[in-house]
């Protein structure tokens, strides 16, 4: 099974999910992070794809960025 990424931040009792995610997995995430002891509300940010597009995106993979930090030594 596949999965698509999420980003969650939390502040102050409230969970921010967000993210590129199928339907079923925005249920799921939505779920847990209402389970979770000291959580007052969740705010979901998905844009939400198709399971067939996460499939697509998965057999494509885009790579990472590659960023260089001007005051290491390589």
């Amino acid at each position: 099974m596949v999965s698509a990424a999420f980003k969650v931040v939390t502040e102050r009792g409230v969970v921010y999910l967000m993210g590129r995610v199928t339907q079923r997995e925005a249920t799921r995430a939505t779920e847990i992070a209402r389970g979770v002891s000291g959580v007052t509300k969740v705010v979901r940010v998905f844009e939400i794809i198709s399971e067939e597009e996460l499939r697509r995106n998965f057999a494509n993979p885009q790579p990472a960025p590659v960023t260089r930090d001007p005051d290491r030594t390589p």
